[in-house]
């Protein structure tokens, strides 16, 4: 089917008429086939009620400064509730987007660029409150914000997620608002999360609030200033820049860099309390500060459970230019402080980029390009199971992504779990399988966890080797059911062809079930 345009005004909404044009839209919304242009001309769309959309859509307007949807106070004006869906040339005014399938299935391609949100503290229909964009309890995977502003709506929080994997917020602005950006993964580990060269001014709580657990976390080249003070002490206890609290035992690769503070103002003679409020796996390094209550908090530990201090990831704070600041640089706390390291955050620190470089914001510096003075988030991996095989073989039914082997029927397997550690991406093998992928020589590393899989108890004992073009580049020697994961960070600078092999160890095929937890190259 040829993908088609669908112009709202043929179903009869009107711009700049001042009448409610939500009917006229959800006519054209169920005209449409999964992949058409839902297309807005210029001037304002007036919605009284909320136009769900259950198929994958384009939506544009004539441009940011031309296209405006407002809806009424109280509700979103979009509720999406499929996957693929594309938004640009819009500005929104009021809450904007509700994404919400329903029924517990992950929304997937969801993607925001170019785009103005204004006045959504307005009230919305989710339901942690107001928000432009909200997703309240379900996941949202391979999502990204880009190029868009979000202002005017003191009091209110831009963005609400809470799980999912691939998402990429930059080069966006928060003027006048609550904050950016909330998440609270409620126990499921989020992977692969890059947060860059955005720019907050008159922030008047906190400039995001990230919690739970992460697996890749690049939070870098953000700028924040002018923060909203009381001259009372009180009101000011939860203002910080940066909250971005990602603990426990399965956060790691958290990288905060070379991000701009600049906060003298001191109303109530503190100012903003923190920095950044940070969590274990952390690496706090070449950021600029200058004015502040305290730069930081570490907290090293698990807020659910006890565990031991070899499942924390240690932090690493150092290197930060530190000026103007009133209680010191700061400290970790929790089950496992003294796997926090300081050192070296002076007046004086002698940072790698310049202090002076433009404020980031929308389309004010592309990626990449020689001007810009940001520099590039580090790679996002890609996930072998998003990937196409060049062809696979496994002894026992088939090959499955982000599952266990299971029988012989596809996708009859259970979640991914090694030694009792969970992996929400991976491929679940038998015995004697092989997969092999074509790579393009462009990936440096190739990283997993593998071993024997939950679902067989104790039972099984197998091996996991990985060839590179040919060459053995891995082998993981017998791994039994008793084992856990062996974790993999292997180098493939330059590979053309990854093959993935398992054997049964030479002892028999009783549960002999592996998995290749979070396998990915990058």
């Amino acid at each position: 089917m040829l993908l088609s345009t669908i112009n709202v005004w043929d179903y009869g909404a009107v711009a700049n008429d001042g009448r409610d044009d939500s009917a006229a839209v959800m006519a054209a919304v169920k005209a449409a086939h999964g992949g058409d242009t839902l297309k807005f001309g210029a001037g304002r769309y007036d919605f009284d009620s909320r136009v769900e959309i259950r198929v994958g859509l384009d939506i544009v307007g004539d441009g940011r400064s031309s296209t405006t949807v407002r809806a009424r106070d109280g509700i979103h004006a979009f509720w999406f509730r499929y996957a693929g869906l594309h938004v640009s040339e819009i500005t929104f005014d009021g809450g904007a987007f509700l994404l919400d399938r329903g029924d517990g299935i992950p929304l997937d391609d969801i993607r925001f660029n170019n785009c103005d949100f204004v006045h959504f503290n307005r009230g919305s229909d989710i339901g942690c409150g107001s928000g432009a964009i909200g997703a309240v309890g379900y996941q949202i995977n391979n999502a990204s914000i880009t190029n868009c502003s979000f202002r005017d709506s003191p009091g209110a929080m831009a963005i609400y997620f809470w799980t999912g994997d691939n998402w990429t917020i930059t080069d966006n602005e928060f003027i006048n608002t609550n904050g950016a950006f909330k998440t609270n993964n409620a126990g499921i580990t989020t992977h692969n999360f890059v947060m860059s060269r955005n720019y907050w001014s008159g922030t008047s709580r906190m400039g995001v609030e990230l919690q739970g657990q992460v697996d890749g976390f690049w939070f870098e080249d953000n700028y924040y200033e002018n923060p909203v003070l009381s001259s009372n002490y009180d009101d000011n206890l939860s203002t910080m820049a940066w909250s971005v609290i990602y603990h426990g035992d399965q956060t790691r690769n958290v990288f905060l860099r070379r991000n701009t503070v600049k906060a003298p103002q001191r109303p109530d003679g503190t100012g903003v309390r923190q920095v950044f409020e940070a969590g274990n796996g952390a690496t706090i390094t070449d950021n600029y500060i200058d004015g502040i209550g305290t730069f930081l908090s570490v907290f090293m530990g698990d807020s659910a459970k006890l565990v031991d201090a070899d499942a924390i990831a240690p932090s690493v704070v150092m290197n930060n230019r530190v000026r103007d600041v009133k209680w010191g640089i700061g400290h970790a706390y929790g089950q496992h402080e003294r796997k926090a390291t300081f050192a070296n955050n002076t007046p004086d620190v002698a940072l790698p980029w310049d202090i002076n470089r433009p404020r980031p914001g929308p389309n004010r510096g592309q990626r990449g390009s020689a001007n810009s003075g940001f520099a590039n988030p580090e790679p996002q991996p890609t996930y072998l199971s998003d990937l196409r095989w060049k062809r696979a073989v496994n002894g026992w039914g088939k090959v499955e992504r982000d599952r266990s082997n299971g029988e012989r029927a596809q996708r009859d397997g259970r979640a991914i779990v090694i030694g009792g550690k969970r992996f929400k991406k991976g491929l679940g093998v038998a015995r004697n399988s092989a997969v092999t992928y074509q790579l393009d020589g462009t990936k440096s590393k190739f990283r997993a966890d593998v071993g024997v899989d939950d679902e067989v108890g104790k039972k099984g004992s197998m091996r996991f080797v990985v060839f590179a073009d040919g060459k053995k580049i891995y082998d993981s020697g017998t791994l039994k059911g008793t084992d856990g994961a062996k974790r993999l960070d292997l180098d493939i600078a330059g590979v053309k062809e990854l093959k993935l092999v398992t054997t049964d160890a030479g002892d028999g095929a009783v549960g002999d079930h592996g998995s290749w937890g979070g396998a990915r190259v990058v």
